[in-house]
């Protein structure tokens, strides 16, 4: 049997036994405080569009709604949060294969344990980093027609996943802009850019009502030094090592080590700008309306963007032993967050 197929083989079976824990978790798990709102509130009373309080996100309510119809167990709740953590695992393998390193690149996209968590739960987050996720392998790694359209157009429903991800599809298209210099005089481009942006608009001026003073705010009140911002790369590493500062420390250090190896491929420019953009924004929207800086699960649409970023880091990585050492945190961490949760 030839390596390569070997090796696809190894990361399939990986992928089943995620799936398999996946399934498991979301069928074990007792219903959270959440999700129990959300579908006392919304799905049971079908006022599924009101969305001027917490806990309705609107196209997780609405799913839940649509399987409702098959019954309200805790299991079948969060099927469609279930369902796009099937899809976030195969657009993972996907990904694996396409570039060097695949095993530690599959680590890494499906061993975050703050996603890995929101997956089996019926909140949205998961949906929404799922649709961010497909919208950018789409128009990194497919060969699809229209490819800028269908990656704008899962965007935007994961806006209607989580409301705050019009932070991604606004920063897509500014991106785009500055890069294709075409794209201002392509008429076809012009027209979707007007007709997502419009659609946007009354989600963006819900976001904006719902985060009055009176009312639940963009963020949560958690204070968190500079210093460690820095060190857990905005918080975004600390999604991974939830509860070990130190191999948040170490697993940075091992990064900036290697990144001056990187070469620069028109896809990887493309996506590490992408982030910084979403990045710069995540920072600097909130300081503008005097909100609390994303934390935790606020930042998981955003993490497909830096998980993407870091494996065009990982995959020009020629030295084994570095390679055994980032997997080695990143299956530690896995484990710890594991036995925490238990």
């Amino acid at each position: 049997m030839p390596k390569k197929l070997e090796q696809k083989n190894y990361l399939k079976i990986i992928c089943l036994i995620i799936a398999t824990f996946l399934t498991i978790k979301a069928y074990i798990t007792p219903f959270t405080y959440d999700e129990a709102y959300s579908y006392l509130s919304y799905v049971r009373t079908n006022d599924l569009l009101t969305v001027n309080i917490a806990n309705n996100h609107l196209l997780n309510t609405i799913l839940m709604g649509i399987f409702s119809i098959f019954g309200n167990s805790e299991f079948i709740l969060r099927l469609p949060n279930l369902l796009s953590g099937f899809i976030y695992i195969y657009i993972g393998y996907r990904i694996s294969t396409k570039l060097n390193n695949s095993l530690l690149i599959l680590i890494f996209i499906l061993l975050n344990p703050t996603v890995f968590d929101f997956l089996s739960l019926a909140r949205g987050y998961g949906i929404s980093a799922t649709l961010n996720l497909l919208g950018i392998y789409i128009f990194l790694f497919s060969d699809v027609k229209q490819k800028y359209f269908f990656s704008l157009t899962f965007f935007w429903l994961s806006s209607l996943a989580i409301y705050t991800n019009l932070i991604t599809l606004f920063s897509f298209i500014f991106l785009n802009l500055i890069i294709e210099k075409k794209a201002f005089l392509n008429l076809k481009t012009t027209l979707i850019n007007i007709i997502y942006i419009s659609l946007s608009v009354p989600i963006a001026f819900k976001l904006f009502e719902i985060t009055q003073t009176s009312k639940p705010l963009f963020g949560r009140n958690i204070n968190i030094d500079t210093v460690e911002r820095v060190y857990t790369f905005f918080g975004f590493l600390k999604t991974y090592f939830i509860s070990s500062h130190l191999l948040n420390i170490i697993f940075l250090f091992i990064f900036l080590f290697v990144i001056k190896n990187v070469e620069q491929s028109l896809n990887s420019k493309f996506v590490i700008s992408l982030f910084i953009v979403i990045l710069l924004c995540l920072i600097l929207v909130p300081l503008i309306f005097n909100r609390p800086l994303p934390v935790e699960r606020l930042l998981i649409p955003f993490i497909p963007f830096f998980q993407i970023s870091v494996c065009f880091v990982f995959t020009n990585i020629k030295n084994k032993l570095v390679i055994s050492l980032l997997s080695f945190c990143l299956l530690y961490t896995s484990d710890a967050a594991d036995e925490e949760d238990s």
